[in-house]
């Protein structure tokens, strides 16, 4: 049984080889056949590269004329002569320095009109700046002209009324009959009755209440825009205190003789008006 397996087990691997043989044969004659058809091809193709190199050749032939002849025979056929390339060179330059000078003078052209655009907005906006200095300078009158309106708005009244005895004399001289002598007097004397009522001339604060050495018992009232009013040779001064808000015609004090300056003087109120410090005359701002 062993026996029959083997030689049935024989018998298939020589089949196996003998197919393996004639795949490899059919292998091998295909291979040839592609070759073969592949030298055919090659051949033909080289054929057909040579007839083109023939035809090349004759076309060479019919074209080897000089450039002479083809330019004799094209003005022949053209019946007028064609400019040589040298001829249309010189022409292309000409024509290029043309253009190239009308681009000159299309330039310049610009240039003018730029430079008179930069001149007319230079013109206009010189003047405009003109304008603006001018109203800039406006403005500024009308400011200071407002500020002096406000502070020419601040209303005085003067704090009692009656006879000058003597007048501002800040720049000038007026006889003391206390002293004397003549001297600046840096307010004004109104003349009053003794214990009649000194009225405040504007808005203000009570700065300060004194007895002043010269002009006796004082009081200051400080107003708006460094304005500030003194009421000195008073008696009393009982209707007010120090800081105290008062209001223009009301009333501080009253009339008296204390001013160790002016005590030769009839009873009378020394008025002093100041603006940041500086006298003014008072007549300027009421009427006494």
């Amino acid at each position: 049984m062993r026996r029959e397996k083997n030689g049935f087990r024989f018998i298939i691997l020589i089949f196996a080889v003998i197919a393996v043989i004639i795949s490899l044969l059919i292998g091998l004659l295909i291979s040839r056949g592609v070759k073969s058809a592949r030298q055919n091809d090659f051949a033909g193709e080289m054929s057909k590269l040579s007839e083109d190199l023939s035809e090349t050749d004759t076309a060479s032939t019919q074209i080897g004329k000089t450039i002479e002849e083809a330019e004799e025979e094209n003005d022949e056929q053209l019946g007028y002569e064609i400019p040589s390339l040298n001829e249309q060179k010189e022409d292309a330059k000409n024509n290029t320095s043309s253009k190239d000078t009308k681009k000159t003078t299309s330039k310049n052209n610009s240039n003018k009109e730029n430079s008179l655009s930069i001149e007319t907005n230079s013109e206009n906006n010189t003047k405009k700046n003109t304008t603006t200095e001018t109203n800039s300078k406006n403005a500024t009158i009308e400011n200071n002209s407002k500020n002096v309106e406000k502070e020419e708005n601040i209303k005085f009244e003067a704090p009692i009324k009656g006879e000058i005895l003597r007048e501002f004399a800040k720049d000038s001289l007026v006889f003391s009959n206390t002293l004397q002598e003549w001297i600046t007097h840096n307010g004004v004397d109104i003349k009053a009755d003794k214990t009649s009522v000194v009225k405040s001339a504007a808005n203000g604060t009570i700065s300060s209440i004194k007895n002043d050495p010269r002009y006796g018992l004082t009081v200051i009232i400080n107003h708006d825009n460094g304005y500030q009013t003194i009421y000195s040779n008073l008696l009393t001064a009982e209707f007010v205190v120090k800081d105290e808000k008062v209001k223009m015609g009301q009333s501080i004090g009253t009339v008296g003789n204390s001013a160790s300056f002016e005590v030769e003087d009839e009873y009378h109120l020394h008025f002093e008006v100041l603006k940041e410090n500086e006298y003014l005359d008072p007549t300027q701002f009421m009427n006494f």
